[in-house]
């Protein structure tokens, strides 16, 4: 299943518009479980401490690049996107 897939399926799970763009609302429903990590150089590291899997989000400060890196039984998986790709 691709991000964009799972993240539409978990959307929807939770009542949100889901387009597979992890925007304000959805990262709104996960406030509870996702926190600021710490900077590393130019970009904040926060962590989601999820059911299943534990995935960390490296962001530029200016919030304009974000890559995803969830850990599963086999190793990790990434996924990276900027603002302009995320809109379409």
């Amino acid at each position: 299943m691709s991000l964009k897939t799972a993240t539409k399926k978990w959307q929807a799970a939770r009542g949100l518009s889901a387009d597979g763009i992890v925007g304000k609302n959805t990262f709104g429903k996960n406030d509870s479980k996702l926190s600021f990590s710490h900077y590393e150089g130019n970009f904040e590291i926060h962590t989601y401490d999820g059911t299943k899997h534990d995935f960390w989000i490296k962001r530029t400060k200016g919030g304009s690049a974000h890559s995803i890196q969830v850990s599963t039984r086999v190793g990790f998986k990434a996924a990276s996107y900027t603002s302009a790709s995320a809109r379409g």
